[in-house]
């Protein structure tokens, strides 16, 4: 009925809300897109002076929430009530507002 990345990544959601194991094994699925996100917000941004291991960490601060909204969401995309998304759609924009409420906060004058 939907595609196989679709149906994992969904099951790997239900693992995650489920118990820490599924949920550093969702991080782990989920670090490369994380990772290239974060990379793209500081060119984008033109944030030299700010270090992608500083960012890194604020890009995963909406994660629990989005799982769970999502998870929500996906009920309604399965039964065909919703347009079907896969999660990192959804979590792209989180990632990104993560990073810019942490550069306002801690360099003010770097982002508008």
């Amino acid at each position: 009925m939907f595609g196989k990345r679709f149906q994992r990544e969904l099951d790997m959601i239900c693992d995650a809300l489920e118990d820490e194991e599924g949920r550093e094994e969702f991080i782990k699925y989920m670090s490369p897109f994380v990772e290239n996100t974060v990379k793209k917000f500081i060119s984008d941004n033109n944030l030299p002076n700010v270090m992608y291991e500083e960012l890194l960490p604020a890009g995963w601060t909406y994660l629990d929430k989005d799982l769970k909204n999502y998870n929500e969401r996906a009920e309604m995309m399965t039964e065909r009530k919703n347009d079907l998304y896969y999660f990192s759609t959804y979590f792209a924009w989180y990632i990104k507002h993560g990073i810019s409420e942490y550069v306002k906060a801690k360099y003010p004058t770097q982002i508008e």
